[in-house]
């Protein structure tokens, strides 16, 4: 399988809508053309972490391979993310509801 580039973006739902006890993230990985790759789910912990790490390396030669952007800087996966020196873009409401 040839790799390409490939994008990953991070989402969470509204918070009136996600339950606390249940944070989770919607992860969407692109290619260069646009085209979809992937839609996950994932826990805002460590082992949706893990998860996110592993989705990544299967699209791309490695973890670092893949440029990331989300919704927000409070997530714990965005928090885990920054503290391994991953380059993340986070994009505020305002600028996100411009291009929905």
């Amino acid at each position: 399988m040839a790799l390409v580039r490939v994008y990953c973006g991070l989402a969470s739902a509204d918070e009136t809508v996600r339950s606390a006890s249940a944070a989770q993230l919607t992860i969407a990985v692109v290619d260069d053309a646009g085209r979809l790759l992937g839609v996950h789910e994932i826990s805002d912990d460590p082992g949706g972490y893990a998860v996110l790490g592993a989705l990544l390396v299967e699209r791309t030669s490695g973890f670092t391979g893949a440029a990331v952007a989300a919704d927000s800087d409070d997530h714990t996966v965005t928090s885990l993310l920054t503290a391994v020196g991953r380059p993340l873009v986070v994009v505020d409401d305002d600028s996100a509801d411009d291009f929905a």
